[in-house]
């Protein structure tokens, strides 16, 4: 089943208490945790809302 919450890429590490919201209403990608940042960026990029 595929996720209907507009998917949001965040960059850097952010406060728990707003991450944790943010998780509530988006599906977040935390590029900072990704292996290969510009890889992931070129074959996810189409995802992204925000």
């Amino acid at each position: 089943m595929m996720s209907s919450q507009p998917h949001i890429l965040i960059i850097q590490p952010l406060m728990p208490q707003l991450d944790e919201k943010l998780s509530q209403h988006f599906h977040c990608h935390r590029l900072y945790n990704e292996q290969d940042p510009a890889l992931f960026l070129q074959r996810q990029a189409k995802r992204f809302k925000a």
